[in-house]
């Protein structure tokens, strides 16, 4: 059975829904607000973020519905947007 996890950043402007499955696989959806968030990479697992809605620029470089962006192992990333936000987020070898 997964472990689901309800976590909330940046005075609740970035909401993240998300569940580790049994093989250590971790997938959430994000909701932000308009602004720019920072945020670390993950030590051990690549992860994938897909745009679901809006638009959004992710260390300078726009992305938009349904588009995918490859986060590296400790790649600090910085999204801006300055529309309400959704996004898929899913990382392989997840270590707590």
């Amino acid at each position: 059975m997964g472990r689901i996890r309800h976590s909330v950043f940046y005075d609740e402007n970035f909401q993240t829904l998300g569940v580790i499955t049994e093989e250590n696989e971790g997938k959430s959806v994000t909701v932000i607000n308009p602004g720019e968030y920072k945020l670390s990479g993950e030590k051990d697992c690549v992860v994938t973020l897909t745009i679901i809605t809006g638009k959004m620029k992710i260390n300078g470089e726009e992305y938009g519905a349904y588009q995918t962006r490859e986060v590296g192992i400790r790649e600090q990333i910085v999204i801006n947007t300055e529309t309400v936000s959704i996004f898929l987020k899913e990382t392989r070898g997840y270590r707590e």
